[in-house]
Formats: structure tokens, C-alpha cells, sequence
């Protein structure tokens, strides 16, 4: 009987150890000020399996993903954008209120080989915003391999605020997608990024900021014991994250794609659709220095309840196929989270009001639109109006800071 228990302790021992989880550091892209940017969009690889590095494409000299750019309300940029690819791609400043010509939307190409070189004022408000390829029928291939880089805007008013704002050290960037690999010989290891039924929605394997989790290897970062600033890019095709900590305790969102919120808003779920940017505040001022706590996508039907999960993106049961992933209906790990000493200069305090955003009525509306969205269900394309998307097609015409009311239908 000794014999028995000893053998079951010894391999329950060896089964604990063989399960332990290991931690890989959390990468942060490099920050670059401006008013002037020099980016060089290239083909580059990367190591996530032993047998052959995956091919990636990046801004500059990452292996995945690009720097993050520092604006300022107010200034004029002027940038100069080297496409190094094997292909004609754009690069979109996603959120941005400028002229149509340096938006960098599908309609302006940059041929592989030259430079694009967009100036314009930056109007928009302190936020997180992002950059990436939009090319039209290949903005998923490009940004699929790791096309892509954050945008930090300043100004005078979030300045004044007693907020985290020290790059990388209480001020973190988290960009969220996830990956599929091919485990073919002729394409091993290489991002499943193809469009269409053969390609992936959904990846199999967590990335944050091209750092991934898989299997008990989990991406950690180690944050001062104070309060901590999270900005939070959703960068995935289609999958939407429902985020929380493992412990359940209350964070706080005080951005938005926009801005700043009136007030910071206390939550322990916040939910996250693809290209949206959030901004939270993780109070570690009470936490033991030497404690950790986990960032979470809170994603299965019972974290989900009935109301979210109806429809939810990731949701699907299939674990492959197109819109299969092994991530799909799971509670998943982010991030892990490890309390260090405070900075010279902590933030300790919650700040009670932010700002006053001023928002439209319906006093503010010139016009009224009523557009009806058809189709987009698999093996059907989205039409609007019954017209299918044509990049030679102009189909709303606006005016200039013109207020309208779209009434959006679904048929």
C-alpha cells in the first residue's frame, strides 16, 4: 500500500512539474517622435517553431509590427514611407480626421520600390489610434503578417492630467490578434493569412505584441506598484475580445477610439471588436511587490452569458476551418502581470473627472441617410443598397464636417 501511494505521489510530483508554466517576456515596440517619421515597411521572419521561422512583415526594424509614433494635436507631420514588400500596399492612419489623399486608404497605392511621402495636421484629440496596410483584397495577407504600429497622440489637456504616461515602463501598449501557422512541409510554420474559405478568421495561438502564448508558455510584464495604464488595440480579423483579470478585480477605462471619457468608468469586463482601441488604468498600488495577476479574454459561452454570446465573433464552436480556431469558445491568457517597486514619480490616485465631451443632438444633423446592409453571411458578400463594393464606385457624397444621421438597416 506504501508502494501504491508513494508511486502516485512521485507521479502526481512529475506531472505537476511537466505542467508548470514557464513565462516569455513581453516585447514593446520602440517609440519614435515626431513631427517628422522615417518608416520603412519590409519583408522580415521570425522564430515561434523549431524547423523553419515564419516570414513576417514589419515597419522598420521589428520582426513583427512596427514602432509607435508620438503626435501632438496642433503639429504638421510630414512622413516618408519606404515600401520595401514584394507588393503594392497602402498605409492607413486608422482614426485620423484628414484629407482623403493622405489617408492612405486603398485608393492610395504605394508600388513596391517607392516612397509615399503624406503631410498633414494632426487634428485629432489625445487618444490611441494605429497605422496599417489597406490595400483593397490584401489588407488581411499584409496586416496578417505583422504589417502594422501604434499611434500616441498628445495634448495640452490630457497633459494636465495626473495620468500614467511614461512609455513602457506605466504606460503600456498591448496589441491583440492571434494566429494560425501551417504545419505542411512546403509552407511550415508560415501564417495561414489567405482570404476566403481556405484562409483562417480566427488564429489558433494568443499573440501580444507578436510575443505568443502557447500551451504553459505564457507572455508576462512586470508593472511598478501604482496605478498602471493599459492601451489595448484589438488587431485581429475578426474576433472579439472580452477582457477581465483573473482575479475579477475592478479596472478602469478612461479612453476610448476617441479620447478621454468624461470620468474613469469602473468595470471588470470590457468588451473589444476588431481595429478598436481602449484605454485602462490597473490600480497595483495595494498589490504585493513579487505578486502577479493575469490579463484574460473571457470568451466561452458561460464567461459570455446568453447575451453576449449570440453571434459572438470566436464564439463558434468549430475548433477548424475558416471559422474554426482552438481558441474559439475558451477563457484564454493574455497577459501575466507581475507587481515591481514604484517609480520615482507613481500615480496613486484615480483622477475623478478626465474631461467634458461635448456631443451632438439632433439639432446638430443637416441630413438623413437610410442605408440598408444585405448579405455577409457565409457564402454571401455585403452589399449596401444592393451595390457590392467597387474601388472605382463613390457611392455617399459628404460634406466637409457636415453632421448627418445614418439609419443603418439589416436585411
Amino acid at each position: 500500500m506504501k508502494t501504491k501511494l508513494l508511486f502516485v505521489l512521485l507521479f502526481a510530483s512529475l506531472l505537476s512539474e511537466s505542467m508548470a508554466v514557464t513565462y516569455v517576456n513581453l516585447w514593446i515596440p520602440p517609440a519614435l517622435s515626431g513631427p517628422t517619421f522615417s518608416l520603412n515597411l519590409h519583408v522580415t521572419n521570425k522564430y515561434y517553431f523549431a524547423g523553419s521561422n515564419t516570414v513576417t512583415y514589419t515597419y522598420n526594424n521589428a520582426d513583427f509590427w512596427g514602432p509607435t509614433l508620438f503626435m501632438t494635436n496642433g503639429d504638421t507631420v510630414q512622413i516618408y514611407l519606404t515600401n520595401n514588400l514584394p507588393d503594392t500596399t497602402t498605409t492607413h492612419w486608422h482614426g485620423f480626421h484628414i484629407p482623403a489623399i493622405m489617408d492612405g486608404g486603398p485608393h492610395e497605392i504605394i508600388p513596391s520600390g517607392t516612397v509615399w511621402t503624406p503631410t498633414f495636421t494632426v487634428l485629432n484629440r489625445a487618444a490611441t489610434y494605429w497605422y496599417h496596410p489597406h490595400l483593397h483584397t490584401m489588407t488581411q495577407n499584409h496586416l496578417g503578417h505583422g504589417a502594422g504600429g501604434l499611434i500616441i497622440v498628445k495634448d495640452a489637456q490630457e497633459s494636465a492630467l495626473a495620468l500614467p504616461r511614461t512609455y513602457a515602463v506605466d504606460d503600456i501598449p498591448l496589441v491583440l490578434t492571434s494566429r494560425r501557422f501551417y504545419t505542411t512541409a512546403q509552407n511550415l510554420n508560415q501564417f495561414n493569412v489567405t482570404n476566403g474559405a481556405a484562409g483562417s478568421a480566427y488564429g489558433d495561438y494568443e499573440l501580444v505584441n507578436g510575443v505568443m502564448n502557447i500551451g504553459t508558455t505564457n507572455v508576462q510584464v512586470m508593472l511598478p506598484q501604482q496605478y498602471v495604464r493599459l492601451r489595448i488595440l484589438n488587431a485581429e480579423i475578426e474576433r472579439v475580445y472580452n477582457l477581465g483579470l483573473g482575479n475579477n478585480a475592478t479596472f478602469y477605462v478612461i479612453g476610448t477610439d476617441g479620447g478621454l471619457v468624461n470620468a474613469p468608468i469602473a468595470v471588470t469586463r470590457v468588451v473589444l471588436a476588431p481595429g478598436e482601441r481602449i484605454e485602462l488604468l490597473l490600480n497595483l498600488a495595494s498589490s504585493a511587490v513579487g505578486s502577479s495577476l493575469d490579463l484574460k479574454a473571457y470568451n466561452s459561452n458561460a464567461s459570455l452569458g446568453t447575451t453576449l454570446s449570440f453571434s459572438y465573433p470566436g464564439g463558434e464552436p468549430n475548433t477548424t476551418g475558416q471559422f474554426g480556431s482552438l481558441l474559439n469558445n475558451s477563457d484564454f491568457q493574455i497577459l501575466h502581470i507581475v507587481v515591481t517597486n514604484q517609480t520615482a514619480n507613481p500615480i496613486l490616485t484615480l483622477p475623478t473627472v478626465l474631461t467634458t465631451n461635448a456631443f451632438w443632438t439632433a439639432g446638430d444633423v443637416s441630413n438623413t441617410r437610410n442605408v440598408a446592409i444585405t448579405g455577409g453571411f457565409p457564402g454571401t458578400l455585403f452589399t449596401f443598397d444592393n451595390n457590392l463594393f467597387s474601388i472605382n464606385l463613390i457611392n455617399q457624397n459628404l460634406g466637409y464636417n457636415a453632421v448627418e444621421k445614418w439609419v443603418i438597416t439589416l436585411r
